[in-house]
């Protein structure tokens, strides 16, 4: 009777066990599981980075570069997650602006602001990455 017993009692944390990993498996493809880090360098074809310290203004840059190169780009082609996002500008010079922030520690974030330059017909000219560190 004793084993019983012991079944009796952890029945209830396999049943849960079994319940949460079910539900993991089936999370919606929308979820944004991912690093802040992760999302930014898979969007702009960075695929070199491993590790959120190699994603540095250059390698920002020259992903962006060899990505966007020729080809119109707007605000809804780049990267957005909870704590970065982009915005469309009034004139080519302008033409979208991103502060993606990627690392935080207690009240202190970092990140990147990244300004992307087209021509008059929205074709990507150049970017220009800048490190920021904001203390909240």
């Amino acid at each position: 009777m004793k084993p019983l017993r012991k079944w009796v009692r952890i029945s209830p944390l396999l049943l849960a066990g079994c319940v949460g990993s079910g539900a993991t498996t089936w999370s919606p493809v929308s979820c944004s599981c991912t690093d802040a880090w992760e999302t930014v360098s898979a969007s702009i074809g960075a695929r070199d980075v491993h590790e959120p310290e190699q994603l540095t203004a250059r390698v920002i840059a020259d992903a962006m570069r060899d990505r966007f190169a020729g080809q119109p780009i707007q605000a809804s082609d780049l990267p957005f997650t909870a704590s970065t996002g982009c915005t469309d500008g009034a004139t080519p010079d302008r033409a979208v602006h991103c502060t993606w922030w990627i690392w935080e520690s207690g009240g202190r974030k970092k990140g990147y602001e990244v300004l992307v330059r087209t021509d008059a017909k929205g074709i990507f000219r150049n970017v220009a990455v800048t490190p920021i560190d904001m203390q909240e």
